[in-house]
């Protein structure tokens, strides 16, 4: 996607998004300025509040009705403008795919699914007050044998379904996504962004995917240098960088 089409995409849906926010809050407070005004005509009480019902109604429907477009422009938005602040590729102090890394993952994660082409780790992260208020969360490592594997077939959604229904309930899941490439070129950096990255109220889905150069001994995914979507990407973002021994300072 070249870079003008890019900032016309993220100006786009940044618009759509303030304009939904805008009209939302209009609505409100014209609402709140139509009661306040027959409430102090002294209307008849009766009438006032069967108004008032109806108009509470219609707002909620409404209000239901655009967040759901809201929260498909502020994810694209959001999506969007990590691609257009993103970091570069880290170069690394240690090797990937090795049996070193593998130990070291082991090490927080316990292994779940060892199949011919993906192996699936698994850490349940109880709420922690500090330092980011974080809620019950799991977090899962997948790791590709392949350089072909997609993460996200049937039978990586079946493992992790399977997951979940050994943890009841869980509303947070984070998913590291690792693979092999020759090189970090072009077609390996549009298929490394493919990311999920899902907020509804308390419900938080983030699949990201780094991808690693043996050859260069590099690793990329999709970070933001400044501003992340959210407390949970970052503390993704985070614990990539702890499994690769990545360290900015």
């Amino acid at each position: 996607m070249g870079k003008n089409l890019k900032n016309k995409n993220l100006s786009f849906y940044g618009k759509k998004r303030n304009l939904i926010l805008f009209f939302l809050l209009g609505m409100l407070v014209v609402i709140i300025a139509v009661f306040l005004i027959l409430f102090f005509n002294k209307i008849d009480n009766n009438l006032l509040i069967t108004l008032s019902l109806i108009a509470i109604t219609a707002y909620l429907i409404l209000f239901v009705f655009l967040r759901n477009k809201f929260l498909v422009y502020d994810t694209y938005y959001q999506y969007l403008l990590m691609i257009e602040n993103k970091k570069d590729p880290y170069k690394l102090t240690m090797k990937l795919f090795t049996a070193r890394w593998i130990k070291k993952i082991e090490e927080t994660y316990e292994l779940k699914v060892d199949e011919k082409e993906f192996q699936l780790y698994a850490n349940y992260i109880k709420k922690e007050s500090k330092p980011l208020r974080m809620k019950d969360t799991l977090v899962l490592v997948v790791v590709a044998k392949m350089q072909d594997f997609n993460f996200y077939s049937t039978e990586v959604e079946k493992e992790i379904e399977m997951l979940h229904r050994a943890k009841n309930k869980i509303r947070r899941q984070i998913v590291l996504q690792f693979k092999s490439y020759d090189e970090l070129n072009d077609e390996a950096t549009n298929e490394i962004e493919q990311i999920i990255n899902f907020k509804n109220g308390q419900n938080q889905m983030i699949h990201i995917t780094a991808g690693y150069s043996d050859k260069s001994n590099e690793l990329y995914f999709l970070e933001p240098k400044k501003r992340y979507p959210s407390k949970y990407y970052y503390y993704a973002c985070a614990l990539i960088k702890d499994l690769t021994n990545i360290r900015e300072w």
